[in-house]
């Protein structure tokens, strides 16, 4: 049970690790007839990648355009699992305006190749979106805003023609930028805040620097204070620094050995639970960091049918006190199956999206097989929720896409989420992703990042239930829901307060006190796995702190 409960993310761990940055660099030296620029990629101060950026000026019968490519390249383990990330990338914008004319990318991570692909006509983006070997399909088609930017996903070819713009449009030091995101087919708003001036070391010389500030996605963005040369990405919130550097870089990052990044997604609970599945209440003090999709959440989102928050939700920050409750629904008050929605409210949560494939004919068909036998809506929640659970074998994925998950019937807490929703709503049920912490025996006891499923229920409101975990009628209350759709938690501090029933060693009250840990603060342990004779790995930790 504890690979299951180990780690899980909503999110392609690698190509989120920027989230909303869309990184990119280009123009002082964008304005030249050739240029290369190297970058380093450090998370948590160590090596996980580099990025080569090259640009030209190209020339046509009616009139010159700049050219943009650039590779940038990720090595990172997932619990253990290497993963090797390689994003391709051609861009294509108006020299003057920097307005976007194309965009390729082709991301190759293991064995999984998908295209995204832009063209822009005026002010319309059209972004097809496929996995290699298929059709390209439908664009998605967006109307944008005037002075629109562009800025891919992991492109570090971009982000100086948006800080020229930046130092183009600002009036007293401040900006607002429409932004295009073709991973994603949808704008965004950034609102930059110039502060400076200041010196900084880059790649072993010290730089008069200014600096952009990004709020919303809590990074900060140095740029030569004479040239406006972008130097320096730091986004606080996942422990991330992208710097220009040597060429240097490519060779010591391909030696380098692939770093561990989803510990950092972990934190040490203060109560080893005797059987943590059957937590049905639980109070506890908690400080995370949200990222991805999460960010814009409404604080109200913290407080569902089975929890309530009283605390603070500062953009990305979230701390105070949860109680969560598990809630064992009553199936006597679902809704028939089938039925016809006619709650406009739910209409989002009816239609297909980035990773959650809903109109893919295969699994259109498979859901519609497992339910042709159901008289209500939760008959089918658990038809499909038990299917998904059964048939989809746990593993770390390299995207949470619902249609890989159904091809190759694997995949880790995202996959199984994305894949559910995905067979509901094509059964014209509303459902949504959502994530957040939940405590697993990994790592000595620790709350860690996971996603799970809500179905709306008509009157009994939205409901939760775990497809990795095969809970359907009641959900452990050891699940904290932080965030809706895509993205992730890096958690601070949790601090168990209270939980039921109590553990086993337990006389006191049906509602226990917390325990402290049992083991000594810096010594180091070591855990080893076994199934039926066979090693299956090992685990060590050591506790510095219990607050």
């Amino acid at each position: 049970m504890f690979a299951m409960r180990s780690i899980c993310s909503t999110k392609t761990p690698v190509r989120l690790l920027f989230i909303a940055l869309c990184a990119a660099v280009s123009s002082t030296f964008a304005m030249a007839s050739e240029s290369t620029k190297y970058f380093s990629i450090k998370m948590q101060d160590k090596l996980i990648g580099y990025a080569v950026v090259r640009g030209e000026s190209t020339r046509d019968a009616e009139s010159t355009r700049w050219k943009s490519e650039s590779v940038t390249s990720l090595k990172v383990a997932l619990l253990g699992k290497e993963r090797n990330t390689k994003l391709q990338f051609e861009t294509v914008v108006a020299p003057e305006t920097r307005q976007p004319i194309s965009y390729r990318m082709t991301d190759t991570t293991n064995d999984v190749i998908r295209h995204v692909e832009s063209d822009f006509d005026g002010t319309t983006a059209k972004t097809w979106t496929y996995r290699d070997g298929d059709p390209k399909g439908e664009p998605k088609t967006l109307e944008l805003p005037e002075g629109t930017l562009i800025l891919g996903s992991n492109n570090f070819a971009h982000w100086q023609w948006l800080l020229d713009a930046a130092k183009q449009r600002a009036v007293e030091e401040r900006v607002e930028l429409p932004v295009y995101l073709p991973d994603a087919g949808q704008m965004d708003q950034f609102e930059l805040t110039l502060e400076g001036p200041q010196q900084t070391e880059i790649a072993g010389e010290t730089r008069d620097c200014l600096a952009w500030k990004f709020e919303k996605a809590k990074l900060s963005v140095l740029v030569d204070a004479e040239t406006n040369e972008f130097l320096r990405l730091d986004l606080a919130a996942q422990q991330t620094v992208i710097e220009s550097t040597g060429s240097d870089v490519v060779k010591l990052a391909q030696k380098s050995a692939a770093e561990e990044i989803l510990a950092r997604h972990f934190a040490q609970s203060n109560v080893v639970f005797d059987d943590f599945m059957s937590v049905r209440a639980l109070t506890v003090d908690l400080d995370a960091t949200v990222i991805g999709s999460g960010v814009a959440g409404d604080p109200t989102g913290l407080s569902t049918v089975m929890q309530s928050f009283d605390g603070k939700k500062e953009v990305d920050k979230i701390r105070g006190k949860f109680i969560v409750k598990s809630v064992d629904y009553d199936a006597s008050k679902s809704l028939s199956f089938p039925t016809s929605e006619t709650d406009a409210t739910m209409d989002q949560w009816l239609k297909p999206s980035t990773y959650i494939e809903s109109d893919h004919g295969p699994i259109v068909d498979k859901a519609t097989a497992l339910t042709r036998e159901a008289k209500t809506r939760w008959d089918a929640v658990t038809a499909i929720g038990d299917w998904v659970h059964q048939e989809i074998a746990y593993t770390i994925a390299d995207t949470p896409s619902a249609r890989l998950a159904f091809e190759k019937r694997e995949g880790d807490c995202g996959p199984h989420s994305t894949l559910m929703v995905a067979m509901l709503q094509s059964q014209g049920i509303p459902a949504r992703l959502v994530g957040g912490l939940v405590y697993t025996p990994s790592f000595g006891g620790s709350f860690g990042q996971h996603a799970w499923v809500e179905v709306n229920m008509g009157e009994s409101g939205w409901i939760a239930v775990d497809p990795t975990t095969g809970e359907f009628d009641r959900m452990s209350a050891t699940h904290i829901k932080l965030f809706e759709g895509m993205g992730g938690v890096i958690p601070t501090s949790i601090k168990v307060l209270q939980y039921d029933p109590p553990n086993r060693e337990s006389t006191e009250s049906d509602f226990a006190e917390a325990r402290p840990l049992a083991w000594e603060l810096g010594k180091s342990y070591t855990f080893q796995y076994e199934q039926a004779g066979k090693e299956l790995g090992t685990e060590s930790f050591t506790i510095q702190e219990v607050d």
